[in-house]
């Protein structure tokens, strides 16, 4: 029983532990569904370039919503994307539902089908014959597993995974001994924290099929963007993405090719500054890194870097408003 509460509580706190916000982003437009309270981004009169010709798609992860994004869509914008991003994964159901803000609470197909709709009707929108999108978290888990389950590398140009769950989580230790060993305990973690909770742990079904199929499918560019101060999607090398025919993959740990003098948490990957033009670079399927930035470092690379080491720099985590070149 002892084993039973902790696994659960440390599942709500992994899950729990995601930063939310309710605060609209600056030209963000409502697009209602079901059950939805929290403003979607949309940019239908952004128009696209030939530097980047396809508009950009944001997938939160779990328990958040599209304003998770609110610090890395305007500097996206400002650098001359047009940024979308949707609410997905509601679930009425859910023990936590007066929490109404917070999505991606279903299970794997329902969300599939929401993330694959909402790509179509960006592209009608647009114009566009092909999204880029950039996924957090779960959200990264569902891209690999709706490019694959759908063929959208049909209409898929680059995949931007921010610490995704690819291989499950052990929840930094603490389900390490393998939770669906006992028969109620997932579907205690799955009551009470809800589904994803559930399915994102290593040893679930869901993680064993997503381990079966290819991480990549040809046509696609994907970057895996990591953090060795992840506590959420551990080990953080759960991201690590192994290139198949007609794809390219990134793999990068942020420490290793960014000068970091702070803690880069799970949910910092999407919020800090210095993660931000490494995002930009990857959707552009550039090499992602700090290149050109504040944080660059020679050749791209730091080198093996450790937790605590500040890798000999000090920077100002307080430098939002770098624009790439």
């Amino acid at each position: 029983m002892k084993k039973t509460v902790a696994c659960v509580s440390a599942a709500l706190t992994a899950v729990l532990g995601v930063s939310l916000t309710t605060t609209p982003v600056a030209q963000a437009a409502i697009l209602p569904g079901p059950g939805y309270t929290v403003p979607e981004i949309s940019d239908p009169h952004c128009t696209l370039t030939k530097k980047d010709p396809y508009p950009i798609v944001l997938i939160h992860g779990t328990w958040a919503n599209a304003q998770k994004w609110k610090y890395l869509t305007p500097y996206l914008r400002q650098n001359g994307m047009c940024v979308w991003a949707l609410n997905f994964g509601y679930n009425e159901d859910a023990i936590f539902e007066k929490y109404r803000e917070r999505y991606a609470v279903q299970d794997v197909d329902t969300s599939l089908k929401e993330i694959d709709a909402y790509v179509k009707m960006v592209m009608r929108k647009t114009g566009a014959k092909k999204v880029n999108v950039a996924a957090h978290s779960q959200g990264g888990l569902l891209v690999k597993l709706w490019i694959y389950k759908y063929k959208a590398n049909r209409y898929v140009n680059n995949a931007v995974l921010i610490t995704p769950t690819l291989k499950g989580t052990d929840m930094d230790g603490k389900g390490a001994f393998g939770p669906h060993k006992y028969p109620i305990l997932p579907e205690a973690i799955g009551f009470f924290a809800s589904p994803p909770a559930e399915f994102q742990l290593w040893d679930s079904p869901t993680i064993a099929y997503a381990k079966s199929i290819p991480d990549t499918m040809p046509g696609v560019h994907y970057a895996s963007l990591m953090t060795k101060d992840d506590k959420t999607a551990t080990p953080y090398t759960t991201g690590m993405m192994k290139s198949g025919p007609g794809a390219t993959v990134q793999n990068v740990v942020i420490q290793d090719v960014c000068r970091v003098d702070h803690e880069i948490t799970h949910s910092g990957m999407i919020e800090d500054p210095i993660a931000r033009p490494v995002i930009l670079r990857a959707l552009r399927n550039q090499p992602a890194n700090c290149t050109s930035t504040p944080w660059e470092v020679p050749n791209g690379w730091v080198g093996k870097s450790h937790k605590g080491e500040n890798n000999g720099f000090a920077g100002d985590a307080g430098q939002s408003d770098y624009t790439a070149p």
